[in-house]
């Protein structure tokens, strides 16, 4: 820009930057115009500056003095929290490529590639999936969703509010569901699976007995077609070895 030095003022004021009423800044806002009242963007108060339109580019520069927003780095390589100024208590993302985002939650160094969303959500080992407030997963590749959900054991999964995976790839789906053995399975409100390899299907159903499902009834919508007059013709007809059908309305189960 050209120095205003040996400039006569009705050649160069056009140039100038100036208030649109050519009155001193005060607390108020007011645009600002070049000297012959051609238009800016900025307004300017002596407290404040305004950009009311256009594009303001900071290509090239540096920013200093802003708080943080959004999206920061964490301590761990790769990863990414919520900026400390967004919540009373800093987020902590120590794991590589890990994403902590809420009040106080928490990625271990141990959780690589882990996710923790929600106030309190923590999660302790490599590839964990937490989404709730105070959800937690201790487990490696855990999976805990809803708040208080609680998935401790390798490749478990809880989903619902206070639900528990607490089992070798155990599922536990359901308010207050608990699937506590190996790969168990808790399906329902407060239903629990405590043996290996148990299936509890329903509200309050509890399966304790390893390798069997259990459930209040079971209704089949498809008995007209598992109607057979033995075996060979069950076979015929696509039941498989150690399949329901009937004859005639006596249950039977095919065992050749």
């Amino acid at each position: 820009m050209a120095a205003l030095t040996g400039n006569q003022i009705d050649q160069s004021y056009q140039g100038l930057i100036k208030t649109t009423d050519n009155a001193a800044l005060s607390g108020t806002a007011k645009a600002l115009t070049d000297g012959v009242g051609g238009a800016t963007n900025i307004q300017m108060s002596n407290t404040a500056t305004n950009f009311v339109s256009g594009t303001v580019d900071f290509t090239g520069s540096t920013v200093s003095g802003l708080p943080a927003a959004g999206l920061v780095n964490g301590t761990g390589t790769s990863s990414l929290k919520n900026a400390d100024s967004l919540v009373t208590n800093a987020a902590t993302a120590a794991g590589t490529t890990s994403i902590a985002l809420g009040d106080n939650a928490e990625i271990t160094a141990a959780g690589v590639n882990s996710l923790a969303i929600g106030t309190n959500a923590r999660a302790t080992n490599n590839l964990a999936t937490v989404v709730g407030p105070f959800a937690i997963a201790f487990g490696s590749r855990g999976i805990a969703i809803g708040q208080g959900s609680f998935a401790s054991a390798t490749r478990s999964i809880a989903i619902g509010d206070a639900c528990q995976g607490n089992g070798l790839e155990s599922t536990s789906i359901g308010h207050f569901a608990n699937a506590s053995a190996a790969y168990a399975v808790a399906l329902g409100a407060d239903a629990s699976a405590s043996a290996n390899n148990a299936v509890a299907i329903g509200k309050n159903v509890t399966a304790s007995v390893a390798d069997y499902t259990t459930t209040k009834n079971l209704q089949l919508t498809n008995y007209a077609s598992l109607n057979y007059a033995d075996d060979t013709a069950a076979a015929a007809g696509g039941v498989p070895l150690g399949g329901i059908y009937h004859t005639s309305g006596a249950l039977k189960i095919r065992i050749a």
